[in-house]
């Protein structure tokens, strides 16, 4: 039976006739309700006072409904008639008027066979089970009680006969938010020192009982009119408990729980518990006390979270040490234990060195096989020593500890480190073999030592069964030294160690390598490069294949690369990272005989021995600082496996003769070497990377025919490289990837010696192309490489720091007359392109046409410059600009030098172009007078950055152009809503210009003139610019007064930094009227304004409210009219009252000269 939700019930049964009421009344009588009832629950009937019970003032209703009198009295829930001899599982929820279950002269058998009782919520509950019905549950097997906030007690076992036994199959016992709890048994029993919730009065009681979980207990005090009498401190278990079958023991929430154990509990108690967790307890001081160490033979698992008083875990201190103790034990986890010292106090000694484990005690926890300590504050050990059959290893915010003696680690699978500051190396004290590892996270460790250590906390299980593509890169990774890594560099060793797919184009392998970084990263293992990823540095570029990568080189920290390279080195391929000194002894051992990795530091030596004998290598890395180092002729012939092959810096006449038994290489990077004659080079036929950045080559040899695989080829700063024999570039049929900056640019024209641009069309796999070609002459007519999904082609002369590149594709054009010179190839290009530049651009007006027939979607970047034909960047009345838009992902525009642009497009802007514009940048344009209709500049709403310098006919930023602007603008209220997320305005070096925004009229003949109105302020009130933080006017020769008096509320309030220079008809800076609005400003610096009368005004405001309370920095230079203030109280002068200084708390900086 489940009854529930029934809002207005008061009883399950209900006598409707005076006969059913005389025998209710009859003394002895069993009503016999339900025989067969096994289950009954009742949830959420907040009126019911009882199952069944009647007495002679019930009233029944003439529909025949029955009523009851006055049922909100004490009562039992069960009559005494109530039996239900089969009843098993009996579950009360929610009743708040249940206060007595069990009525004190129950029938014979009256729940005999109950086996489970559930009482959730009955807030009013007083006690559980009372005395004289405690024989009658004999067969109950579990108890839970959650939420029943007077329960002062479980068991009453007052006035039993101590042979009796209590409860004898009860097996799961859980009581749980019990605030008033105070004793789970009630007997006389008494304890004058602290209160026990547990005593029992004989050894008999629960014998079976197996689990025990007590949470959120014992907390308040019950005492009607004593609220601030303390409650005394609680043991759990009194002298007399036993529980010989006890296997789990869990204690939640018990804030006056100061001790678990009874002092003298025998030492045969609870010798079957498996688990103990104890969380929450602030009041425990003792867990497992040393006179019962011995019982807990059985103890598996052990788990201690935010126990603020606690200082130990295990107590040794006495135990003579004969024998194994808590030698079972597999999982200890200690958590949030500020007061924590010691994991095992005994009487150990030692004087460098303190231990949370005791080196000494390693045999008891022999079986130990996950060790969690996380949070820990107190602990002082600065090494942490561990078991030697360890899987899991889990350290986190312990600022004490700087060494982990790790131990055999042959068993270890999770070892992951958070939050140790003071960590500065893992080390194995026997052996470094990771067999099992298949998780590794370290995450911010080593901080004091790289306190720029900045890592995620995600938590991203790294090894595992399908990881080792993750595992390999990791490990390669370790091997490559310290400092910055180069996507580029592990790009090209993981296609020689064929971590990608032979077959898989290089742009998904990029992707994969991508994705592989990002694991790592997020598990702590690989971090951000320590340069600042915004501030490019040429030297650091990366290639076109990571160029849309958020982070182009990563490092690991020094604690991640030891555990790595100790991995490596595991059987039976293991990785070496070794010094020249006694190589070739080295040589000779099984360890080179096995090894698959080796890095070479070379140091000491002149010359390498005659060979290596290393049948199973794959990868070969020479760190070498000295340029006179030889490699013998013979050096690579025991090497017919090797994969890789990274000399950097050597000087060869010829390559090694035994390059010709690198039959398998795929990868070879001669980067810095002083090349002469590498013609062997063509027998390596499987090669698929080749890199030569920064030789000295000046030739490229005609074996390279041969090298039909080759899928990049790197040539980039090979600037003494003048000869590509003709119809080598062709012949490289593979080829994916060729770079050239600052390299090659001898392209010769057709039916010459030297390489040609038209070779490159046979090259039908080439996607990504970095070349310079210093004419444009040179460009062939019809199409350039067709599939170039990444590119950097720059035509014309342009210096070293011109070739940098934001984007995957980019195009530079310097001197190029597009009337002659962009063929179909270029052409198609530069629609494509993320990032156009032209320089000395000429044959147009026009920068952009319609015939270009694409609306470069994809145009990130437009610069032009110095091109003074140019009138207009598009015709915007050209139809199809009109039908189609145009540069709706444009971010940046810059336009410079060119003198004879009247606007920056012709006629209105199609809707959707430039919507995407964030900065604009236009200097020495000194045609135009103003820079945007209202209408359009309405539309560049994600503009943030705008600069317009030395423009000396420009009168108006921003004009009206139809009747409605005008009226709008004279609305009163109205608010342009101009460049809502506009950061930073600078405007410089602009004689004529009046303000920021005014009206413009036309005359018949459509041309346009301006007529600014001569307001004071160069601001209107209609401007508001929420989100400006940085502004600055320069040079601005009309500008009287900055601001207009009426600003519309938020203008200008997250403004930081004001700066103006060279305005000499200027007033005033921050009148009092405004001065709330800037409130946020934190420099202000103030120049060469001839007229400046006042900086900041503060009449009219209150004495104490403070100005300007960010404002830190303070300059005033050259201001020969700013006014003094005179003090009546004598004749001194001041450039700004006191009051005024005290009213500005934050400032720093207070610079003035030349007043």
């Amino acid at each position: 039976m489940t009854i529930k939700d029934c809002n207005a019930m008061q009883q399950i049964i209900a006598c409707e006739g005076e006969f059913e009421i005389k025998e209710v009344d009859h003394v002895g009588t069993n009503l016999q309700l339900l025989p067969k009832l096994r289950f009954l629950k009742l949830e959420n009937l907040p009126e019911l006072m009882n199952f069944d019970y009647f007495s002679s003032n019930l009233e029944t209703t003439s529909q025949g409904m029955c009523s009851q009198g006055n049922l909100d009295i004490h009562m039992p829930f069960f009559s005494y008639q109530v039996s239900f001899p089969n009843l098993e599982k009996l579950e009360f929820t929610h009743l708040p008027k249940l206060k007595e279950i069990w009525h004190h002269q129950p029938s014979l058998e009256s729940f005999y066979n109950l086996e489970i009782l559930e009482v959730f919520c009955c807030s009013c509950l007083l006690n559980l089970i009372p005395s004289y019905l405690i024989q009658r549950f004999n067969n109950l097997k579990k108890i839970h009680v959650y939420g029943c906030k007077v329960l002062e007690y479980t068991f009453d076992l007052q006035g039993l006969d101590e042979n009796v036994e209590i409860l004898p199959k009860l097996e799961t016992l859980k009581l749980h938010k019990l605030p008033r709890l105070r004793y789970i048994i009630c007997n006389e029993d008494k304890n004058d020192g602290m209160r026990c919730l547990f005593s029992s009065q004989t050894l008999m009681d629960f014998q079976n009982l197996k689990c025990l979980s007590i949470q959120d207990c014992a907390y308040e005090n019950n005492e009607e009119g004593h609220v601030n009498t303390p409650i005394e401190d609680i043991v759990l278990f009194g002298e007399k408990v036993s529980f010989p079958n006890l296997e789990e023991l869990k204690l939640v929430d018990l804030p006056k729980l100061k001790m678990i154990w009874h002092h003298q509990l025998s030492l045969e108690f609870f010798c079957k518990l498996r688990i103990l967790s104890v969380h929450n307890c602030p009041c425990l001081v003792n867990l497992v006390p040393s006179h019962l160490i011995q019982s807990f033979q059985n103890l598996k698992e052990v788990n201690v979270y935010n126990c603020e008083a606690l200082e130990s875990v295990f107590d040794y201190r006495g135990f003579n040490g004969d024998g194994r103790i808590l030698s079972k034990i597999e999982i200890l986890t200690l958590k949030k234990l500020p007061k924590l010292r010691l994991i095992i106090c005994n009487e150990d000694k030692n004087d460098n060195m303190s231990y949370l484990l005791s080196p000494s005690k390693f045999k008891d926890f022999y079986q130990l096989k996950e060790l969690h300590i996380i949070d820990c504050g107190m602990l002082l050990d600065e090494e942490v020593s561990c078991p030697p059959n360890l899987e899991v290893l889990v350290l986190k915010s312990l600022p004490n500890l700087k060494e982990i003696d790790v131990g055999i680690f042959a068993k270890l699978k999770i070892l992951r480190l958070e939050k140790l500051p003071r960590l500065r190396y893992t080390f194995a004290s026997q052996s470094k073999n990771f067999h099992n590892l298949k998780g590794l996270h370290i995450i911010d460790c080593g901080m004091e030592a790289e306190r720029d250590v900045s890592t995620p906390s995600n938590d991203v299980v790294l090894f595992n069964e399908k990881g080792d593509d993750v595992k390999s890169l990791f490990l390669l990774c370790g091997m490559l030294g310290y400092g910055d890594i180069s996507l580029d560099l592990l790009f090209q060793y993981c296609m020689g160690l064929d971590l990608f797919d032979h077959m898989e184009p290089l742009e998904q392998a990029t992707n994969k390598l991508v994705r592989l970084v990002e694991i790592l990263k997020a598990s702590g293992l690989l971090l951000d490069s320590h340069k600042d990823r915004h501030n490019f540095d040429e030297k650091r570029a990366s290639s076109l294949l990571f160029m849309d990568a958020n982070d182009k080189f990563v490092r690991m920290h020094g604690v991640v690369r030891e555990v790595a390279r100790a991995i490596a080195s595991k059987d039976p391929h293991p990785f070496v990272v070794r010094e020249d000194v006694g190589l070739g002894e080295w040589s000779e051992t099984d360890e080179s005989k096995r090894c698959t990795f080796i890095s070479l530091n070379c140091r000491a030596v002149h010359e390498l021995p005659q060979g290596l004998v290393c049948p199973e290598l794959q990868f070969f890395l020479l760190h070498n600082n000295n340029p006179s180092l030889n490699i013998p002729n013979s050096f690579f012939e025991a090497m017919k496996k090797l994969k890789v092959l990274d000399l950097p810096k050597m000087c060869f006449t010829t390559l090694p003769s035994s390059f010709d038994s690198l039959a398998n290489l795929q990868t070879l990077r001669l980067n810095g070497c002083k090349l002469v004659d590498i013609a062997v080079i063509g027998k390596l036929t499987k090669l698929q990377v080749l890199s030569l950045v920064g030789s000295r080559i000046q030739q490229l040899p005609n074996e390279m025919v041969q090298l039909t695989n080759l899928r990049l080829l790197d040539l980039n700063d090979c600037m003494f490289l003048k000869v590509i024999p003709r119809n080598i570039l062709s012949s490289l049929s593979r080829l994916e990837c060729l770079y050239m900056t600052s390299s090659f640019t001898q392209w010769a024209v057709e039916g010459e010696s030297n390489a040609c641009l038209s070779e490159l069309n046979h090259l039908s796999y080439l996607t990504a192309l970095d070349i310079h070609i210093p004419d444009a002459n040179l460009l062939p007519k019809d199409t350039l490489v067709e599939n170039l999904t990444r590119y950097a082609i720059f035509v014309g002369n342009f210096r070293r720091y011109e070739r940098c590149c934001r984007t995957k594709r980019v195009l530079k054009l310097r001197k190029v007359n597009r009337s002659l010179h962009l063929g179909d190839g270029i052409s198609k290009l530069m629609e494509r392109s993320e990032e156009l530049e032209f320089m000395e651009l000429s044959g147009t007006k026009y920068v952009l046409h319609s015939s270009d027939r694409e609306s470069f979607l994809e145009l990130k970047h437009l610069e032009v410059s110095d091109s003074p034909e140019i009138h207009y960047i598009i015709d915007s009345k050209d139809q199809w600009f009109l039908q189609h838009g145009v540069f709706p992902s444009l971010e940046s525009l810059v336009l410079n030098s060119l003198r004879n642009m009247e606007e920056i497009w012709c006629g209105p802007i199609p809707i959707g172009s430039f919507g995407n514009l964030k900065t604009l940048h236009v200097t020495f344009c000194g045609e135009m007078k103003f820079l945007f209709f209202l209408s359009t500049a309405r539309g560049l709403s994600h503009l943030e950055e705008m600069t317009i310098a030395d423009c000396n006919l420009m009168q108006q930023i921003i004009v009206y152009e139809t009747e409605s602007e005008i009226k709008e603008d004279g609305h009163a209220g109205t608010n342009l809503q101009l460049f809502p997320k506009l950061r930073s305005l600078k405007l410089s070096s602009l004689p004529q210009l009046i303000n920021f925004s005014s009206e413009l009229e036309t005359t018949s003949s459509t041309t346009m003139r301006t007529n600014a109105r001569l307001e004071n302020s160069f601001f209107s009130h209609k401007v508001s610019f929420p989100n400006l933080e940085k502004l600055i006017l320069n040079d601005l020769s009309k500008l009287k007064d900055i601001w207009h008096h009426q600003l519309l509320f938020g203008s200008f309030y997250n403004l930081q930094i004001l700066r103006v220079y060279e305005c000499p008809c200027l007033l005033n800076l921050v009148p009092s009227h405004l001065i709330h609005n800037f409130q946020n400003l934190k420099e202000m610096d103030v120049q060469d304004c001839e007229l400046l009368e006042h900086v900041i005004v503060p009449q009219g405001i209150d004495e104490n409210f403070e100005i300007l309370l960010k404002l830190e920095t303070l300059k005033l230079t050259n201001l020969p009219r700013l006014r003094w203030i005179e003090d009546g109280n004598d004749s001194m002068k001041y450039v700004s009252s006191p009051l005024t200084l005290m009213n500005i708390p934050n400032l720093k900086e207070v610079r003035i000269e030349d007043l």
